[in-house]
């Protein structure tokens, strides 16, 4: 699961998935902490890429 913004950062994390064979996940960095949650838990993702400056909603869940 993607939570970055659009940047050159998102883009290689995206394809960088797609080309190890994962499905990448980008969510909108918009939502709050419960919202997040809601996506990790209904995805079954495995692997969280989060912008630093919204690593803080991800520490409340």
């Amino acid at each position: 699961m993607l939570i970055l913004f659009d940047s050159p950062e998102f883009v290689a994390s995206f394809f960088g998935a797609m080309k190890i064979g994962a499905v990448p996940i980008p969510i909108n960095t918009m939502l709050n902490s419960k919202d997040f949650q809601y996506y990790l838990n209904d995805s079954g993702a495995k692997t969280l890429i989060v912008q630093s400056t919204l690593l803080k909603e991800i520490k409340k869940i």
